[in-house]
């Protein structure tokens, strides 16, 4: 339910836009921004959904995880509507492993090692620059470590 209920709308509304636009169907098609903004906001409206739904149920540790999310796709969307595109892929990563350190295992450290390859890739697809990697990595990591304390 929470991954359906979280991610599907949004998931859906960029797979529509990208079907409607793309002529081929292997040739990348660039996101405008004000798409990748509606996507954000909708995700957040999701998990703000999922927050009172679980709030109701009384189970606080979905609670706290949609209102984690909330406070990250709410921090990617101010970044990048009024700074810089921040990297979607570093900063959900580095949320990622600073969660999993906390909730499981500090072993899931090492999976910081995995951090420069993505930078690399995101650098070699000419999708992001080093500013816009490290804006993503500190979103991530600020949002990670605000879940140890939720």
């Amino acid at each position: 339910i929470f991954v359906i209920i979280g991610t599907f709308p949004s998931l859906v509304y960029y797979f529509f836009f990208v079907y409607k636009h793309r002529q081929n169907l292997f040739k990348y098609i660039a996101i405008p921004r004000e798409v990748r903004f509606n996507v954000y906001l909708l995700t957040i409206y999701s998990f703000l959904f999922l927050t009172i739904l679980f709030r109701s149920q009384g189970d606080s540790s979905w609670m706290n995880l949609s209102i984690l999310l909330v406070i990250f796709f709410s921090a990617m969307f101010l970044i990048n509507r009024y700074l810089d595109k921040a990297s979607m892929h570093v900063a959900t990563f580095s949320f990622a492993i600073i969660y999993l350190i906390d909730k499981m295992s500090t072993t899931f450290a090492l999976l910081f090692f995995i951090l420069p390859a993505i930078f690399w890739a995101r650098l070699n697809l000419k999708r992001h620059t080093w500013i816009q990697l490290f804006l993503g990595a500190i979103i991530g990591m600020v949002v990670g470590l605000l879940s140890w304390n939720i």
